[in-house]
């Protein structure tokens, strides 16, 4: 059966020249088809807002990526050094030497001490049977790890000169005894 017109306007009051339902009350005729989207009353109310976010992110993600599939480029189309792996080592490296969020970070951190005493032991700077991990220096024995550990003279620490961090930092070579105490 094809649905009767009637058109309600923007106060509700229906038209009085539209014919009238006759399965409805006449104050409660339906109003016009939904000219919207109805297939989106399908989706749960509450899936609605998220599922639109994530097919917005992905279809935008994905057309962005078909539309430009390289790097950044200046305007001499010359590639932007963003994102490629020294970049990405160097601001590890930096949060590294900060020490920053250790919380969040502290696994990135153990992996490039890691890398960082297999490279001592290859140059020769540490024993060999140096552990690189935690699980390696808890099977070891701690008296050979002492044994291992070089004598260290009392450190001295001045606030003001010897962060170096980023936040004072010291432009330069630092001097040859930097933070040894005098005796």
């Amino acid at each position: 059966m094809v649905r009767p017109e009637i058109f309600l306007t923007n106060t509700g009051i229906p038209n009085p020249l539209a014919k009238l339902d006759p399965r409805y009350h006449p104050l409660g005729q339906p109003g016009p088809r939904h000219r919207g989207p109805v297939w989106i009353c399908k989706v749960p109310w509450g899936l609605r807002l998220p599922a639109f976010v994530l097919t917005y992110c992905f279809l935008a993600w994905n057309g962005r990526h078909f539309m430009f599939p390289h790097r950044a480029r200046t305007v001499h189309n010359v590639e932007l050094p963003i994102f490629t792996e020294r970049e990405v080592r160097g601001e590890w490296w930096d949060r590294f030497c900060k020490h920053s969020d250790p919380f969040r970070f502290g696994h990135i951190y153990a992996k490039i001490q890691e890398d960082r005493i297999r490279k001592a032991k290859r140059e020769g700077l540490l024993p060999e049977n140096y552990p690189e991990n935690e699980e390696q220096l808890n099977q070891m024995d701690p008296a050979v790890f002492e044994a291992m550990i070089p004598e260290i003279k009392k450190l001295k620490f001045v606030p003001g000169k010897d962060r170096c961090d980023g936040m004072v930092g010291y432009r330069g070579t630092m001097p040859k005894y930097h933070g040894i105490a005098e005796e």
